[in-house]
């Protein structure tokens, strides 16, 4: 893996079998020069397309794409695209390893919900709204980075110890949030997006757990549902366990497009067995 150097050097160190990390299109017009001096097996991991702005014309240079923010019409139109999710921002402190039986309990938990972040899109009205109806909600408003940006530890022990974890969209409807909220077994709450075709809890799968609201209103009724504690935690187990299994899903899927293009290179002879997704 290779991450893009300051655009001041040069353009020429890459060499075949690479996968290339990018924020910027204007960063990998190496890629002419790459194939020119016959560089092969090249993928990009293309990040921060949040507007679905950006132009697609060097998606078929690539032998394959990695990028986040779903768009079912791109994959259609490019079968090198394959979707992967984007994660948290910056790590979660020393959160190395999501490991399920160190999580707390939902039902333990200090705060019923959290939002931390920026104001974008709708965030504000459900900010309104949660004032409005008097709920309770651990909230932090801040900068995506800088100084007003939360520390990750901060930020981690904040979603630990959140029963729920509210994910309004921002620039797109997939945020990073969404996975924060998954890793420390905070139960994230999203709401449905207009268009399906970008709609990243479709990419997820329709088998998820995860609450969907139509409308941010609804929110005083899902709490209500689950104000038993042992229902809570049922859920929470549910989303869990569900998480374990579509990340593994995930991973593999990356790792198989991969090694399907090394073998696509260099034969079948250096094809490794493909993955399977783990089962349970």
């Amino acid at each position: 893996v290779i991450h893009y150097p300051p655009e001041e050097q040069k353009h020429d160190y890459h060499v075949s079998d690479c996968l290339i990390v990018t924020l910027f299109l204007k960063r990998i017009i190496w890629i002419e020069k790459a194939r020119a001096k016959g560089h092969t097996n090249l993928g990009v991991y293309h990040m921060g397309d949040e507007k679905m702005e950006h132009p697609t014309d060097f998606i078929p240079k690539f032998d394959y794409v990695l990028r986040n923010y779903y768009s079912k019409p791109l994959q259609k139109a490019y079968p090198n695209v394959h979707w992967v999710p984007s994660g948290t921002k910056s790590g979660l402190g020393n959160h190395q390893m999501f490991t399920p039986s160190t999580l707390p309990l939902a039902s333990q938990r200090i705060h019923l919900c959290n939002f931390l972040g920026s104001l974008r899109s709708n965030r504000q009205a459900v900010l309104n709204m949660l004032e409005q109806r008097g709920i309770r909600c651990y909230t932090n408003v801040n900068k995506w980075e800088g100084k007003g940006a939360r520390d990750p530890i901060i930020y981690r022990f904040a979603l630990e110890q959140s029963k729920f974890t509210l994910c309004p969209w921002g620039n797109n409807p997939e945020t990073m949030r969404l996975y924060e909220a998954l890793e420390t077994g905070s139960i994230p709450v999203s709401q449905k997006w207009k268009d399906a075709d970008f709609d990243p809890l479709v990419a997820l799968g329709p088998g998820h757990p995860l609450p969907v609201l139509d409308t941010w209103g609804q929110l005083p009724v899902l709490f209500d549902r689950y104000k038993d504690p042992a229902k809570l935690d049922e859920l929470q187990a549910q989303v869990v366990s569900w998480w374990i299994r579509r990340r593994d899903a995930i991973f593999t899927g990356v790792r198989n497009v991969i090694e399907e293009s090394f073998a696509r290179k260099y034969g079948d002879s250096e094809r490794t067995t493909p993955l399977q997704p783990c089962q349970g």
